[in-house]
């Protein structure tokens, strides 16, 4: 029931982004939707930079000091004040470069920047006290508010622009902090309610208090894979503003959207579902591990295909029914994303095997080079194609990553043979060896 909980909560979350911006789209320019989704998309790529002493690394701490963690609070406090401050100058340094020299704009983009990087907190709170239901809730929640406050701000004003659709993201963003803010205290001061043996659980070395650059030293790592990932998804929705105009961001958008929408599939059943199993398997049953490895990747390129069919198909049909005629232009974009859908689905499946402790830098690695790629790509190709550069670059992008990570994995994890996955042979044995258990 938990599962299923965290299924919905991340699938309400998708679909009430997706209305929000249909609602966007319906009501704005598309100049002005066009700077919203860069800035938000440079919002949201900042974030795990300035949340990265009060978000997810505390789950490695807890994890492995347990209630001696409270340790790093107040070395975490300041390291997160210094984070968010750096985060906030480049965010600002964006929007001039961007040419959204708007104050209230940057400012409600600050505001959000803060919601956000404060809701991550309140997530892993929810997760170190196994408040499962909660945290399903609290996935969908700060879209939610999001999205009700635009909703808002279209009854009370006669239309929408870049800067009231912002006034509205600023507000949502206050209260999700404020309903978040607690959680820093509990985190970083042991008012946390762990429950079982883990709430007493103590490294006997795990004394005196870390630094401030200590600190930064073990949070980085946990910040710079969503990074990275960010950079080479949502990093050309931010980077085509100040390269080939609004528009362009407004255009590429759509065809992101449509993209994500189905993406959420195996991110939900690999990030949310397998993710724990698959470190057990690991552990303690190679031959489970490799049979779901399988089955997964040759399961997710058939439904891939499929989907990314359909995509492409009725695009021409979809794009104008549902973001009104004036994106039409987006067409093609969509139809270009299209092709990534499968490369997409089979990547989760090679990624999930880079996980363990034993390869987790390789993955690093092989998403920095992928990030990298993404920007080289779309400045070459953005300014000489446009928005249809953009989405070459995106499929270019998700094959380079799925081509490192077959490699990482033919090289790396011992017991899989990436070249026998499709073959018959090797589908009925993976077939038979979970049936077996069921």
């Amino acid at each position: 029931m938990r599962i299923v909980i965290l299924l919905i909560g991340t699938a309400g979350n998708a679909l009430i982004a997706f209305l929000t911006h249909l609602l966007l789209t319906r009501n704005l320019a598309v100049d002005d939707y066009g700077r919203v989704v860069a800035i938000t998309a440079a919002v949201t790529m900042v974030t795990p930079v300035a949340s990265m002493c009060i978000g997810w690394f505390w789950l490695e701490l807890y994890g492995r000091e347990g209630e001696a963690a409270v340790r790093w609070g107040p070395g975490s406090r300041m390291a997160s004040l210094g984070a968010f401050s750096i985060s906030s100058a480049v965010l600002v340094g964006y929007g001039m470069l961007a040419g959204i020299a708007s104050p209230v704009v940057l400012a409600c983009a600050c505001m959000m920047l803060a919601g956000q990087s404060l809701a991550e907190t309140r997530a892993v709170r929810l997760q170190l006290e196994e408040r499962y239901n909660a945290l399903g809730v609290w996935q969908a929640a700060p879209q939610a508010l999001r999205s009700a406050a635009v909703l808002a701000m279209l009854v009370v004003s006669s239309g929408l622009s870049d800067q009231t659709a912002m006034m509205a993201y600023g507000f949502a963003a206050l209260v999700v902090a404020a309903l978040s803010s607690g959680s820093i205290q509990a985190v970083t001061d042991g008012g946390v309610r762990i429950p079982g043996a883990g709430r007493a659980r103590r490294r006997d070395d795990a004394t005196g208090e870390p630094a401030v650059s200590a600190c930064f030293k073990a949070a980085w790592p946990f910040s710079l894979v969503t990074l990275f990932y960010l950079v080479y998804s949502t990093g050309i929705l931010a980077l085509l503003n100040p390269l080939i105009g609004a528009a362009a961001s407004a255009y590429y958008n759509i065809g992101f959207l449509l993209f994500n929408s189905l993406a959420m599939l195996p991110s939900v059943i690999y990030g949310k579902f397998l993710v724990g199993k698959l470190f057990r398997w690991w552990s303690h049953d190679r031959e489970k591990f490799v049979a779901v490895f399988h089955l997964g990747v040759a399961a997710h390129f058939g439904l891939g295909i499929v989907l990314g069919a359909l995509m492409w198909w009725t695009a021409p049909v979809v794009v104008p029914l549902l973001f009104g005629e004036h994106y039409r232009d987006a067409v093609p974009v969509v139809r270009i994303l299209a092709l990534a859908v499968p490369i997409r689905f089979v990547q989760h499946g090679y990624g999930a095997v880079l996980f363990s402790k034993e390869h987790i830098r390789r993955k690093v690695r092989y998403m920095g080079q992928a990030a990298l790629l993404s920007v080289v790509l779309l400045v070459v190709l953005a300014g000489r194609y446009g928005v249809t550069g953009a989405a070459v670059t995106s499929v270019a992008s998700e094959l380079a990553l799925l081509v490192f990570y077959m490699a990482g994995a033919a090289r790396h994890v011992a017991p899989i043979d990436v070249r026998a996955t499709f073959l018959p042979r090797t589908l009925t044995t993976a077939y038979r060896r979970l049936v077996g258990e069921g």
